[in-house]
């Protein structure tokens, strides 16, 4: 970790509403301190560069870089300039069961790089996500439709992020699926 990152409280952040998407652009030499969620966040750089810590593993802040983080992830992030993101926010239940289930059971950072033309499908898709939910009558059942296919985008892209599909039939797995989701609410 960077010494110019700040040190303070471990902070939680909640979520309002089940999905909340917006577009940030943050100012050159920012740093968000560590903290967590009790929410899944997935952010998209479109633009600018720093440093994303995950869980104490730091990867380059860059257009393209995607990251999905779990109630079960810790971040901080610090920028080099002016950078431009996609941030999405949602509570589980925001998923279609396979979907979150895939997201449960993927140990490692769900960290990837999209190229070019990944990272113009992934931004239109976050792009309608955030016109759907800025809309007179914001359709949940058409955000999570686009939010599914963000997320599987995303995990095609990482290896072995196929996960155990089949999470449902046993109860040991259903467990174990709950308390990675829910293992910080104490």
């Amino acid at each position: 970790m960077s010494d110019k990152i700040k040190k303070s409280n471990l902070k939680q952040y909640t979520i309002p509403n089940d999905i909340s998407i917006s577009y940030r652009r943050i100012d050159k030499n920012t740093t968000y301190a560590l903290h967590w969620h009790n929410y899944i966040e997935i952010e998209l750089v479109t633009k600018g560069s720093g440093i994303h810590d995950i869980n104490g593993r730091e990867t380059e802040a860059k257009p393209g870089l995607v990251y999905i983080m779990r109630p079960s992830d810790f971040h901080n992030l610090l920028t080099y300039d002016k950078m431009e993101l996609y941030n999405i926010s949602m509570t589980e239940t925001s998923f279609a069961p396979e979907t979150l289930n895939r997201l449960a059971h993927y140990g490692k950072g769900l960290v990837t790089t999209f190229d070019k033309d990944e990272l113009k499908t992934a931004s239109a898709l976050a792009e309608l996500m955030l016109v759907e939910s800025k809309s007179n009558a914001p359709d949940n059942a058409v955000l999570q439709k686009l939010l599914d296919c963000l997320v599987i985008k995303i995990m095609k892209k990482i290896p072995n992020s196929t996960g155990e599909q089949n999470v449902e039939a046993d109860p040991i797995k259903q467990a174990l699926t709950y308390i990675n989701m829910h293992f910080i609410e104490g």
